[in-house]
């Protein structure tokens, strides 16, 4: 079992609390279908004093087709940055399968990890969350009778995220902890499939020259940090990454 954060913990009671709420309340939600809207229904922000801290959630919620209910919580709206959340639904124990799809590009994202919640027998936790660029992406649920449910959001573009594929059609994305320039040293590149960056060298090919060497921390499967960053001037950058594979990509970085 993952150790929750107080933050994650302090939303979990807010979320648990709201859930209720979704559950007695008299909205009426869609069954998902291959709308453009969501399938599902976003049911809106929710906040609720814990201690001497107000926290919010974000909750979308939907019914399957026969009749199953999902809501999905997040602690905050869902972007590019977003990796956790919280599902529950009573039939939480015959899910067999959660992931992440992309209707209008056709393709996925890593897999998505989930972990019981102590003393919560209807809600878990689902992590490694990658969104790997904006535009609306679908939560994809899969009962073990044959039920499922999509349920749908938007996730808006920002100035911190980059994406790109390596050569051999690897998806990934470079998220800096802010808006890249030269006092921005920190990023994390994530990826839709297993692998290890063992290099990522900064490049200004107008230039000929690079920069110092950064430092790679690995998060787990898809996901490593990178440190010491240095944009050392103003201009076009790449940064070129390479794995353990032998595979290799570029992100166009402008300062």
């Amino acid at each position: 079992m993952k150790i929750l954060t107080l933050n994650f913990i302090l939303f979990y009671l807010v979320h648990y609390s709201s859930s209720i709420w979704a559950q007695n309340s008299d909205l009426s939600e869609p069954v998902p279908g291959n709308s453009p809207e969501m399938s599902g229904k976003h049911m809106g922000n929710m906040s609720a004093p814990v201690g001497n801290q107000v926290v919010q959630t974000m909750i979308f919620s939907g019914n399957s087709s026969l009749g199953k209910q999902v809501t999905i919580s997040f602690p905050e709206v869902p972007k590019l940055t977003t990796s956790q959340a919280i599902l529950c639904s009573n039939d939480v124990a015959l899910i067999t399968e959660i992931k992440l799809w992309m209707p209008d590009h056709g393709h996925g994202s890593a897999p998505i990890e989930s972990s019981e919640m102590e003393n919560q027998s209807e809600c878990i936790i689902i992590s490694n969350l990658i969104f790997l660029m904006p535009g609306q992406w679908d939560i994809n649920i899969s009962f073990f009778d044959g039920d499922k449910i999509a349920i749908a959001l938007v996730i808006p573009a920002d100035t911190k995220t980059f994406k790109a594929k390596t050569k051999m059609g690897m998806r990934m994305q470079l998220v800096f902890s802010d808006t890249p320039s030269k006092n921005v040293h920190q990023a994390k590149l994530c990826t839709d499939q297993v692998a290890q960056l063992i290099d990522a060298q900064l490049w200004m090919p107008a230039h000929g020259h690079g920069s110092v060497p950064t430092t790679l921390s690995p998060i787990d499967s898809y996901c490593t940090e990178i440190d010491d960053i240095e944009f050392i001037m103003g201009g076009s950058w790449e940064i070129r990454v390479t794995f353990t594979s032998g595979d290799s990509g570029v992100f166009n970085v402008e300062i």
